[in-house]
């Protein structure tokens, strides 16, 4: 008589249960479509969806052997992709360049998808553009290393996307161990169905945004102003969610306790499923950066490479031994996180991290000024360092592609 009793309890345990994931799943599907549409009807990322003349506009697509070489070296493969085999030796590394003229609308194409082959870690890519507006400046942003493969970029979060596209291609440094074969790129519009602008989100999320000192503990979303962010998203999900099972509750008598926790459980779940798909990938690509390396080999291999090798080069053939006094400018005076790695590639050298011009009241001849990149307003003008109607006598002693260094030689106006 028990076991009898025992088995009809769990019975109906067991058909509480699939009744309360039966509200559950209805709760969330009647959720996501009412969010889904509402999106759709009165998101502003999505006034490219009701606009007649983003209906107009289709993908681009760029074969790699449209592309030409500006610098260096290579050839057009039959498979209408361009292999990059010689990079023109320079004052650092090797360079390569490769672009093709083109013509339309930056706002109409936020995202690039592209597709690369052979590339090493030692090789750096970045993707580069002209604008009519400003045709003597090229725009540039590093391509990820996704494994050394093509990948997609939110060409529409750069500050410098805008206006009419002129020029776009290739900037490629480092090192060439293999050929480089550029595939093709891809400008994908705003989107023009809804089963587009979903699919734009959904490849925004798993895109995701840069990586930051909490990217380990935080889903990031894209930089775009049009972004959605999952984390809001899925949060607006589940509270849905739970509203519509409170205002079926009194007519449903089944309704249990269960469902509102599974309406809470189930998108975190979701959310965490998103979150640990993220760091899947950044492992697998830091694993490819940095797996069995030495710790010089994988100061080589980071994304500020270009720093290290700067710093490896002051302290090997410009600057004083460790003890002189080196002040550090750069074009902002926050401590940047550039400026705060040059300081520490830098060490053990006695660096001033701060200001983007010197203090004349502060320094004394023999002290050292490293200006990293470029300052305006700060020149070099007949052997003094100017600025804002202030000079101070400095002799300069090297000039590199990532920044300047002056010696002090007398006290400041």
């Amino acid at each position: 008589m028990q076991e009898k009793n025992h088995n009809v309890s769990r019975l109906y345990n067991n058909r509480e249960f699939g009744i309360a994931i039966g509200w559950t799943a209805l709760s969330l599907v009647l959720s996501g479509l009412i969010l889904s549409v509402g999106y759709l009807l009165f998101s502003s990322s999505m006034a490219g969806l009701r606009s007649e003349q983003a209906a107009q506009v289709a993908p681009q697509s760029v074969s790699g052997a449209a592309l030409v070489i500006r610098s260096g070296g290579g050839y057009r493969t039959p498979g209408r992709a361009l292999a990059v085999t010689e990079l023109r030796r320079g004052v650092d590394d090797g360079r390569a360049i490769a672009t093709v003229l083109r013509r339309f609308n930056a706002a109409d194409f936020p995202v690039m998808e592209y597709k690369l082959a052979g590339r090493h870690l030692e090789t750096y890519v970045y993707f580069i553009w002209r604008t009519a507006e400003d045709p003597e400046t090229v725009f540039n942003t590093l391509l990820p290393l996704n494994a050394g493969k093509g990948g997609t970029l939110v060409l529409g979060e750069h500050e410098s996307w805008t206006g009419k596209i002129t020029e776009i291609g290739f900037d490629i440094y480092g090192k060439l161990p293999e050929p480089l074969l550029i595939k093709s790129l891809t400008f994908l519009p705003l989107p023009q169905t809804w089963q587009a602008a979903l699919a734009d989100v959904w490849r925004e999320w798993l895109v995701g945004g840069s990586w930051s000192q909490r990217s380990v503990h935080t889903l990031m979303a894209t930089h775009r102003p049009s972004g959605l962010s999952p984390v809001i998203a899925i949060s607006a999900w589940s509270g849905l969610a739970f509203l519509l099972l409170a205002l079926a509750r009194p007519i449903a008598k089944s309704l249990s306790s269960l469902s509102f926790l599974f309406a809470v459980v189930l998108p975190w779940l979701a959310l965490d499923l998103l979150w640990q798909s993220s760091l899947s990938h950044r492992l697998d690509e830091t694993r490819y950066l940095f797996a069995g390396k030495t710790q010089t080999e994988k100061h080589l291999a980071n994304y500020d490479s270009d720093l290290y090798r700067y710093a490896a080069h002051l302290k090997a053939d410009v600057l004083p031994a460790p003890g002189t006094r080196i002040f550090l400018l750069e074009d902002t005076a926050h401590r940047t996180y550039r400026r705060l790695r040059a300081q520490y590639y830098l060490l053990p050298h006695n660096l001033y991290n701060y200001d983007r011009f010197p203090r004349p009241e502060q320094t004394e001849p023999g002290d050292y000024i490293l200006v990293l990149g470029e300052v305006p307003g700060l020149a070099y003008e007949q052997g003094a360092l100017r600025w804002d109607k202030k000079s101070l006598p400095a002799e300069l002693i090297d000039v590199h592609s990532m920044g300047s260094v002056y010696r002090i030689v007398g006290g400041g106006q």
